[in-house]
């Protein structure tokens, strides 16, 4: 199972934020979304490690897939497919205190003297089964029973149920170290195998395929423009915009640091948040580059693939993938 990297969202919103000023307005919004990005990642990671404990030879695992059922699409954290079921993961990593209301469907969490209500992940999951079954018959495969656990990521949280429970969600309330346990369990009291290890490999290698991730541009939703994102190198060590172009380095007048690569960084910001082109005039502009020269020779070394006559010719990044 492959080492979960973080989804082009995640990117996008980190380097909105490393750009973004933070005396501007849009500044607290753009981190709170960063902040449940970043718990949403280490809670996933945190079950992956379980995960890895689960005998291939019965468990092929899929991480953060985003499906389209036809009408929307879905996201999945993580889904395990055997011979006799499918399991949807859904990862929470929460603080605090949780009270699953069970009967009204509600999720409370009470943190620092703080109390949120959350959408019930349980109608989450049964909405995630239906469209997965949606998914399934579209793409012809063989019906199979899909089930469904709700992981709690973080250790420390408190977990309590209220109301009477007819539909057996308790059971489905896990901690990342009974993952391996409750899979297991799931399986020895599991029907009749109905896939063959084949079909199998054929539906992941579908889902694969079919794996849309997240893309849209952040600076649409949040309201910005390019005007509002700071300009410039950001020095890899102090971390500040203050880098200069000194013959074959980029040098800090903040801190003094050198660095021959530091635009790298700038290239990628530019690719998440503004496109897979850039020209060398945006080049220069947004990295506060004066020679049209040394952002040629720059974008050249980095971006072989490149379309148009040498005025108006567009680099193609692929630092992002």
């Amino acid at each position: 199972m492959k080492i979960r990297s973080k989804t082009i969202e995640h990117l996008q919103l980190e380097a909105l934020l490393r750009r973004l000023p933070p005396s501007h307005k849009k500044w607290s919004e753009v981190e709170s979304h960063l902040l449940r990005h970043s718990a949403g990642h280490f809670g996933e990671t945190t079950a992956d490690v379980y995960l890895q404990y689960l005998p291939r030879n019965r468990y092929h695992v899929l991480q953060d897939l985003r499906l389209f059922d036809g009408i929307r699409h879905f996201q999945i954290d993580a889904l395990i497919i055997t011979t006799s079921f499918i399991l949807i993961m859904e990862v929470k990593n929460l603080r605090g205190k949780l009270i699953f209301d069970l009967e009204h469907h509600q999720l409370f969490r009470t943190y620092q003297e703080k109390q949120d209500i959350f959408p019930d992940p349980f109608l989450q999951v049964e909405h995630q089964t239906l469209q997965l079954t949606r998914w399934l018959q579209t793409a012809q495969f063989p019906d199979i029973p899909i089930h469904s656990f709700i992981l709690i990521a973080n250790p420390n949280t408190t977990i309590k149920t209220h109301g009477r429970d007819t539909q057996q969600y308790k059971r489905r309330i896990i901690r990342p170290k009974l993952l391996f346990s409750e899979v297991e369990k799931l399986h020895s009291r599991s029907s009749p195998p109905v896939w063959d290890s084949d079909l199998i490999k054929l539906a992941a290698e579908t889902l694969h395929k079919a794996n849309t991730p997240f893309t849209a541009s952040l600076l649409q939703r949040f309201e910005l423009t390019p005007a509002d994102l700071i300009k410039g190198i950001r020095c890899p060590k102090c971390e500040k915009f203050r880098m200069e172009r000194k013959r074959a380095h980029w040098f800090c007048s903040s801190c003094g640091h050198k660095s021959e690569d530091a635009h790298l960084d700038t290239l990628r910001d530019y690719q998440l948040l503004m496109g897979d082109e850039i020209s060398n005039p945006e080049f220069r502009a947004f990295s506060c580059l004066s020679s049209e020269k040394v952002a040629r020779t720059l974008l050249s070394d980095h971006c072989p693939h490149n379309n148009g006559a040498t005025r108006g010719r567009k680099y193609r990044l692929d630092l992002v993938k």
